[in-house]
């Protein structure tokens, strides 16, 4: 797993042991909680997301994991790819992440000013 893949769990399961704690207190943050997650999962369905949450340079595995684990679903790879990379809003690099004996995956970054035009206008 990627250190990006295990931050976005890390910190999924903190908000979920935060939601339920704050359950026993009997205040309305976990209402708020839910209410968060489901705004991004209905914002990432027309905006980019990830620019913030990402490193500079990320994998395609990197991007994929995070927008499943946002959508709380599994997306098949090829689709996600080829939709992402028809948006203009990731670029691929000439660099790859070195992860020992397996082959090396490609990393890739945002193109900011497409990022930013797509945060603009949605898709």
């Amino acid at each position: 797993m990627s250190s990006c893949t295990n931050l976005v769990i890390a910190l999924s399961n903190s908000i979920s042991t935060f939601a339920g704690l704050i359950a026993v207190t009997g205040f309305d943050h976990n209402l708020i909680i839910s209410e968060a997650q489901r705004a991004m999962r209905l914002y990432i369905e027309h905006y980019p997301i990830g620019y913030n949450l990402l490193p500079e340079k990320f994998t395609g595995p990197d991007l994929h994991s995070l927008y499943e684990t946002i959508l709380g679903k599994t997306l098949d790879y090829r689709n996600f790819s080829k939709r992402i990379f028809a948006l203009g809003i990731v670029e691929k690099l000439q660099e790859t992440k070195s992860i020992g004996a397996h082959r090396s995956p490609f990393l890739y970054r945002f193109n900011k000013e497409k990022y930013e035009k797509g945060l603009e206008t949605a898709f």
